[in-house]
């Protein structure tokens, strides 16, 4: 139900966009993380990042710039492929390739729910602007802070046709206090989305936003 971390690697200090910066890497149980935070920042990400599964394959990479990601970010399928690629500048799917993408997702038609592979998966029209809301509106419940109570709650909606979200649940929880706080935030995110597409057409889809809690 935890994702712990453990720092693994701590290699040279370099120069990224003109701030010195150190390499960290951070393995969990399923994946690992290599990347670069300003050396006087508090670990704010910072320069390159690329995330691998334990058993090596790259499965996303881009770049941060003092904690947003900057530039065109790209995401690989479970064989390595290229699957898609996003631009955080012009906020937009760049590149998708379905045939790369071998996860299934739910979606909804007419009411009857059917597990596909997408043509064209939900496009957040601004994903450093979702990021930065639940980073600024979260708020860590004192009583779970004093039990030493962390982890990543999972909430998951229907995003629909429309454009508009609805049936919000907790898929995966952590501690109960911290349930309630990530469902209250994720149903406050604005929702500036462009609908999922199944054979050609707009189709209501089942996606799941994760909350993480970490007491520093």
């Amino acid at each position: 139900m935890k994702n712990i971390f453990i720092v693994f690697l701590l290699t040279i200090t370099s120069l990224s966009f003109g701030q010195k910066t150190k390499t960290l890497g951070m393995r969990g149980s399923k994946y690992y993380e290599i990347y670069d935070v300003l050396k006087k920042g508090k670990d704010i990400k910072h320069g390159t990042y690329k995330k691998y599964r334990n058993d090596d394959v790259l499965i996303e990479k881009g770049t941060y710039s003092y904690g947003q990601k900057v530039g065109t970010w790209s995401y690989y399928g479970w064989k390595g492929e290229l699957c898609e690629q996003y631009n955080y500048e012009k906020s937009k799917i760049t590149f998708y390739s379905p045939e790369a993408d071998t996860t299934t997702t739910i979606i909804r038609i007419n009411g009857v729910l059917q597990r596909v592979r997408l043509e064209w998966p939900p496009e957040c029209l601004d994903e450093n602007e979702r990021i930065k809301f639940i980073r600024e509106n979260v708020i860590y419940p004192l009583e779970s802070r004093e039990r030493g109570e962390s982890g990543v709650v999972y909430i998951s909606f229907f995003l629909t046709k429309e454009g508009t979200s609805e049936d919000y649940i907790i898929s995966k929880g952590a501690f109960p206090l911290l349930d309630e706080e990530a469902l209250r935030v994720v149903k406050l995110v604005p929702i500036n989305w462009n609908p999922a597409k199944h054979n050609g057409e707009a189709v209501d889809v089942f996606i799941t936003m994760p909350i993480n809690f970490r007491i520093e």
